[in-house]
């Protein structure tokens, strides 16, 4: 169960006009998710718990996944179906919430900071139940929360206060988008976040940040700059604005060495060439399809990246084709 989440459905899908069953249905889902919105009710336990049909449920969840507040993904164990992986749009709910919630902050009064810390004394919750059924699991999957290599664990989130949370939340954003840019597997651990949310209380923004995170991926990923990617020298007091300023210039003169992992169409062949590599793809299209592909594997081979566990391999793949792009493309460090 997701606390957190649950607040931000209430707060951000109602101020955005959803109907009422279709924010019920999101605060199920944010109910079954961890704090990174990974859920996997099935659509039966969903419409008995709110009292409304199978068909509505699943009319109302498509709905949803077009308008962008979830994606959902089919799962399949051995040969039979199993209910649907939901990932709920943090960066959405977060953006849909924080209005109300610094609003609700704002007003608070001294007697209710002392009611709060009198509710301290009993700091347990129950859990949702699941009444028996076979689809919802009190236990994570490992296989399915693992998004980025490594996820954040819960008791670094714990550890945050409910008044921090509106300077964490976008921290957590501008961190997964540093971790899947790089490969990295930086965890959401309290003192990762601070440098991150720090220049947060100076008035940046998401945006802001996330291009820092572009720019400096692309001019020292593969080099020996890379070390550096990290959000202790990235966000630094003394580096950042001289950083943002930079990648401001960047941005403005069309990002002419971008770097190819922020490509779409690079990232779905690099994907797609891994599987071939693993020998997942469709009988007789695993060879590769171009030098390029094939002076990668190579590299690969000598690596190891088969014989490592899933994460990691996959982590080394990208790595490996990030560092060719960057070379073919005579990209230099900053």
């Amino acid at each position: 169960m997701s606390t957190k989440l649950t607040s931000w459905v209430w707060d951000g899908c109602a101020s955005a006009g959803l109907k009422l069953s279709e924010v019920t249905i999101m605060a199920r889902l944010a109910d079954f998710s961890n704090d990174h919105g990974i859920s996997w009710p099935s659509v039966e336990t969903i419409a008995r718990q709110i009292g409304a049909g199978s068909s509505t449920v699943r009319t109302a969840i498509a709905k949803l996944e077009k308008q962008g507040w979830l994606t959902r993904r089919q799962r399949r164990y051995g040969n039979r179906n199993a209910s649907n992986l939901y990932q709920l749009n943090l960066e959405k709910l977060f953006t849909a919430a924080a209005p109300q919630q610094m609003a609700f902050e704002h007003s608070e009064s001294d007697a209710s900071k002392f009611a709060a810390s009198k509710s301290r004394e009993n700091t347990s919750f129950d859990p949702s139940r699941s009444d028996g059924d076979p689809s919802v699991r009190s236990i994570t999957d490992p296989s399915d929360i693992n998004t980025f290599g490594q996820p954040a664990t819960a008791q670094s989130l714990d550890v945050i206060r409910p008044k921090e949370q509106a300077m964490t939340a976008p921290a957590v954003i501008v961190l997964e988008h540093l971790n899947k840019l790089t490969g990295a597997r930086y965890t959401q651990a309290k003192s990762t976040l601070q440098n991150i949310s720090a220049r947060f209380t100076e008035g940046n923004t998401v945006d802001e940040l996330k291009l820092v995170v572009d720019y400096l991926v692309t001019r020292w990923l593969g080099t020996e700059w890379a070390k550096f990617l990290n959000p202790e020298t990235m966000f630094r007091t003394s580096k950042f604005s001289g950083n943002l300023l930079a990648a401001q210039a960047w941005h403005n003169e069309g990002r002419k060495f971008r770097s190819p992992i922020t490509s779409a169409s690079d990232c779905s062949e690099r994907e797609e060439a891994f599987k071939r590599y693993l020998r997942l793809a469709a009988p007789g299209e695993n060879g590769p399809k171009t030098d390029f592909e094939r002076l990668v594997r190579k590299e690969a081979d000598s690596a190891g990246v088969k014989t490592m566990r899933d994460s990691f391999g996959k982590t080394a793949w990208n790595k490996i084709w990030v560092m060719h792009s960057q070379r073919s493309r005579g990209e230099t460090d900053a």
